[in-house]
């Protein structure tokens, strides 16, 4: 079977995958998604789409470009992982928190702020869901151009600043998102592949800026990680299968708080940058790794 890893700047973590298939047997090789094509792509059996993780807020013109590959090749019957759905759901965090909203799944109520225009409407939001909110880039990652937000003027003020001097590179708008508060001291970051929860780690929560107090979770501002395979709460499983299934994704890392009122999907990541930061997300990244060349074992027993 043939195996193409769509990708952007080229990092560890594709050049790991691709040895990792061809030591499997698998004829794989890297694609840069700037110099390829939908006719150039339906060569493959599978597509493996790592764009994302390798781009997120520095490219916003070819994210918007693999998500047109991706619906191109699905209807010339390319596989891939993730589908043009999931992979829109992980570009476009409005889009997503619509969908999971749609099948029941707790999920902040979020708005949309794409011009100048819109950010009237920030009023009447916060009026609704009250402060702090948060405020961050729609598609993007990594914690960057993201504040929380404790009164109207703060949220305004980097809305104005952020659209009337745009970055070159991102076109996608923000998102004024309801603050969940959490009750405990960490978030979950719980791995589905393949329809089974994978792993789960913890990550404790962490301020962005001084004179805060922790709210954040993300291991580049210091969280400390944990892993917690063996016990991971039944309701934050559940919600976890659940965020993956409606967005139709083969792989997901679902990030969940805890409120006073049970979990709430924060977040979901069909393109995880499992870059080996820690020991830990070094044995996750294994587990991840070898979980993709089980799907796509399957894939290739099946097609012959």
């Amino acid at each position: 079977m043939n195996v193409g890893i769509l990708h952007h700047d080229l990092e560890h973590q594709e050049e790991y995958l691709i040895k990792r298939l061809k030591d499997a047997g698998f004829d794989s090789s890297l694609v840069d998604v700037r110099k390829t094509s939908a006719k150039k792509l339906s060569k493959f059996n599978f597509i493996l789409n790592r764009v994302f993780a390798s781009v997120a807020n520095r490219d916003c013109k070819s994210n918007n470009r693999t998500l047109k590959l991706l619906k191109k090749i699905e209807e010339l019957g390319v596989k891939c992982i993730n589908s043009h759905y999931a992979t829109r759901c992980d570009y476009d965090k409005f889009f997503s928190g619509e969908v999971l909203e749609s099948k029941g799944i707790r999920t902040p109520k979020t708005l949309l702020i794409k011009h100048k225009q819109d950010i009237g409407r920030v009023e009447d939001f916060v009026s609704v869901v009250g402060l702090p909110v948060i405020v961050k880039r729609n598609m993007g990652g990594r914690a960057v151009n993201l504040i929380k937000a404790d009164n109207l003027n703060e949220a305004i003020s980097f809305l104005e600043e952020e659209i009337t001097n745009p970055d070159e590179q991102y076109c996608e708008g923000y998102i004024v998102q309801e603050y969940v508060e959490s009750a405990l001291d960490h978030d979950y970051r719980i791995s589905v592949i393949g329809g089974d929860i994978a792993f789960g780690i913890t990550r404790s929560l962490v301020p962005k800026n001084e004179n805060e107090a922790p709210w954040i979770a993300s291991a580049s501002n210091g969280s400390v990680v944990k892993s917690i395979d063996e016990n991971i709460p039944d309701d934050v499983a559940e919600i976890a299968l659940n965020s993956t299934k409606a967005i139709k994704a083969s792989l997901n890392e679902v990030d969940i708080l805890i409120s006073k009122d049970g979990p709430v999907v924060i977040e979901n990541n069909p393109t995880p940058n499992f870059t080996a930061s820690s020991k830990i997300r070094q044995e996750k990244k294994e587990t991840t790794v070898n979980k993709i060349l089980d799907i796509l074992s399957n894939e290739k027993v099946n097609s012959s």
